[in-house]
């Protein structure tokens, strides 16, 4: 009897110690999941100001984008296009569904992002499927890619 409750003993304590380790290993991974949305909230505040500076910043140097239509751009072009007058005045940017996966220093991101804007005086509504894919270099995050799909609206 002595022995059998040493051995529930033991296995009580193994519990405790994995469940805490377990607990710390998830905490540990919402901070970094936490960092990475930040850090999408910063890429997305740059774009909406057309803040080429800190976008040239974010995105690395081999930064590739791929469009709905599957046209691709790189860093030097998507650069181009917030220093180019817009065609469009873009109000709100708003992403939420957000998944992420982080390994070591890299995480994926999926996210729906809806778009709100005016073009000329016609007001519009977009709303995207992306991707990106980040790194973290010398403790900062960096865009190497992105994929967006346009999320068709059903017809009412």
């Amino acid at each position: 009897m002595r022995r059998f409750f040493l051995c529930l003993l033991v296995v009580i304590a193994c519990q405790a110690t994995f469940a805490q380790g377990h607990s710390h290993q998830n905490n540990a991974q919402i901070k970094v999941e936490k960092e990475v949305i930040a850090f999408l909230d910063s890429l997305t505040a740059a774009g909406l100001k057309r803040d080429v500076a800190t976008l040239d910043r974010f995105y690395a140097d081999n930064y590739f984008h791929t469009n709905p239509d599957g046209s691709h751009m790189t860093k030097q072009q998507v650069l181009a296009s917030y220093k180019a007058p817009p065609t469009a005045v873009i109000e709100s940017s708003q992403h939420n569904e957000d998944k992420v996966w982080v390994s070591g220093n890299v995480a994926f991101v999926n996210t729906r992002v809806t778009i709100k804007g005016k073009l000329k005086d016609d007001s519009f509504e977009r709303q995207y499927r992306i991707t990106y894919l980040f790194e973290k270099v010398k403790g900062s995050w960096r865009v190497v890619t992105s994929h967006a799909t346009l999320i068709l609206q059903a017809s009412r």
